[in-house]
This record gives C-alpha cells, sequence and structure tokens, in this order.
C-alpha cells in the first residue's frame, strides 16, 4: 500500500474517521491561526492504555493470560513514540507553519505481529502467548502516512525507534 499523503483521497471509511476529517474542517474555517498535525498510531507517555505497546505490556507485568487484541497481527502499521510527536508540533508551531495541515509519522512501519516479536524480545516474554486476535474487527483503511512534507519543510526526524521507544515503555 501507498502511504498516505495530505493530497492523499480523503474519504474516511469509519464514522471515527469522519469526525477527524469534519473537525479538520471546523478548525481551519473557524480558527484564525491554526495547524493540523496529523497522527496515526502514537505510542508511550501517561495514560495509553489502549495501544498495541502500552497494553500488552501492561498485561505482561500483571500476569493477565489472555488479552483481546482487535488488530489484524498481517497488517502493517507505523507507530511512533508520543515524545517525537510531541516534538514534531512544538517545531511546527515554532517555526510558524500556520494554516498547514501536515502527516506526522515515523516511516517505520511493521507487520502488527512483528511488533508483537520485538515488543517480546523487549521484555524477554512470548507476548503472543497472551493475545487474542481479532483480525476481522481491525480498522479497514492505511496504516501508514508519509511525514515527506513535514520533513521538507523543518528538516524533522523522529528521535526514536520503535525499538528504542518499546524499551523506554516497557
Amino acid at each position: 500500500h501507498a502511504a498516505i499523503t495530505e493530497r492523499s483521497e480523503q474519504r474516511p471509511g469509519t464514522f471515527y474517521g469522519a469526525q477527524k476529517l469534519a473537525g479538520e474542517h471546523i478548525v481551519m474555517s473557524t480558527a484564525s491561526e491554526w495547524l493540523i498535525m496529523r497522527p496515526l498510531f502514537a505510542y508511550g507517555g501517561l495514560g495509553d492504555m489502549n495501544s498495541l505497546p502500552a497494553k500488552t505490556f501492561y498485561a505482561q507485568h500483571r500476569g493477565v493470560a489472555s488479552i483481546p487484541m482487535f488488530l489484524d497481527p498481517e497488517k502493517s502499521k507505523d507507530y511512533m513514540h508520543v515524545e517525537d510527536f510531541c516534538d514534531a508540533v512544538a517545531l511546527g508551531c515554532d517555526a510558524g507553519l500556520w494554516h498547514q495541515d501536515f502527516n506526522i509519522s515515523a516511516e517505520q512501519p511493521l507487520k502488527t505481529g512483528e511488533i508483537v516479536n520485538l515488543m517480546s524480545s523487549v521484555c524477554g516474554h512470548d507476548l503472543e502467548k497472551i493475545i487474542k486476535w481479532h483480525p476481522e474487527t481491525d480498522y479497514l483503511g492505511k496504516h501508514i502516512l508519509s511525514s515527506e512534507k513535514f520533513r521538507n519543510a523543518t528538516a524533522w526526524t523522529p528521535k526514536f525507534t520503535l525499538a528504542k521507544g518499546l524499551r523506554q515503555s516497557w
């Protein structure tokens, strides 16, 4: 699949996606100064209990025998550490990139099952044993964004590789 760019066709396939797009249009049409920064999958930080890394690591820490995971282990995802996203937002504001929209991602996609394997190596436990996959419930859209437009405007690059971020999260 090709990565989603800011010029990609906007046809959200879910009610949640439609709400996000409508929210962007409300902000753009009503705010005098605005900057749209679009992450896809961020993890790490306080309050992150629904991402694949947080939910799985927490279950392992707590000795939970089985957790439902509403994802397809064969689908590629591009997780970005929340600190990288926050740095990008601050950089966009500091650079005065008002009245523009940007996708922000790590651009390091892996299959979800491979991410679990990486997490297993980080924590020293076979996390696949505790995950009950529900691939039929996975979001239908693409899971890879291009940050090229933002990189070209700012020279931004993420500080965290997925492995480094997972080690910090663990």
